[in-house]
């Protein structure tokens, strides 16, 4: 039955049988695992270095050691030493502002009015302060001038006062308190145009049906008045010479 098909082939002796298209089916997946195995080598070569990769054994001939405790030390080595980088860089882009620089100056503002408020308030660190308050102007982008003002608008505020006590607060706060301020302003200018106006009594001479007082003039009166009227016509007398000349 097995050799009316053709499917199968026999052994010399005939006694036993066998696929031919089984046997080459199983060559191919022979030669993918075999090329598996060798690129799994070629990388952790590549990864642990050449001494990772174990030798074959008879049991075993794909077998690939694991990293040794040393390669491990080395790796923890690598980490501490990245962060002990991190935290130098850290420390050195930590910056230093001068007395001058608006930084600072915004900060020692901010705690003179805090101090103000309140005598017993602990001294802070003026250069962390600047620090947040460059942030307030670089990132949130607060002009210096509006940062002044908020400063002391809000320890002008009684509520206000009691919660701005770093620049952090006034940081975070800004927004809520700019619009608090803002509706303030416009409640006092409503209030101005609602003032009734001041009122003040005309002069007599504006009042309806005003007659002046009609008074006789002075003999002294007249003759200044004469001597005032001879003097233009002195003077007209004189531009009209000068123009006929």
């Amino acid at each position: 039955m097995v050799e009316n098909f053709g499917l199968f082939a026999f052994t010399d002796d005939g006694k036993c049988f066998y696929s031919e298209s089984f046997n080459a089916r199983m060559s191919l997946m022979d030669a993918a695992k075999n090329k598996r195995a060798a690129a799994g080598k070629k990388g952790a070569a590549k990864r642990w270095g050449n001494d990772a990769i174990a030798k074959p054994s008879e049991n075993n001939s794909n077998a690939i050691a694991k990293p040794s405790e040393s390669d491990g030390n080395k790796t923890n080595k690598t980490k501490l030493n990245k962060n002990k980088t991190n935290t130098t860089r850290q420390k050195s882009a930590s910056r230093t502002f001068a007395e001058d620089s608006e930084e600072y100056k915004s900060a020692l503002h901010l705690w003179g009015r805090i101090e103000t408020n309140n005598p017993d308030a602990k001294a802070p660190d003026l250069q962390k302060w600047a620090d947040e308050l460059r942030l307030m102007h670089e990132r949130d982008e607060r002009p210096w001038d509006k940062i002044g003002r908020m400063i002391d608008w809000c320890q002008d505020d009684d509520f206000w006062q009691a919660n701005i006590l770093s620049p952090v607060k006034l940081r975070k706060q800004y927004d809520q308190m700019a619009a608090k301020a803002n509706a303030n302003a416009k409640q006092v200018k409503q209030q101005s145009y609602g003032r009734p106006r001041r009122q003040e009594d005309n002069p007599a001479w504006m009042q309806p049906g005003y007659t002046p007082e009609s008074k006789p003039a002075t003999p002294e009166a007249k003759a200044s008045i004469n001597a005032g009227l001879d003097q233009l016509k002195a003077m007209r007398e004189a531009k009209a010479n000068a123009s006929t000349d």
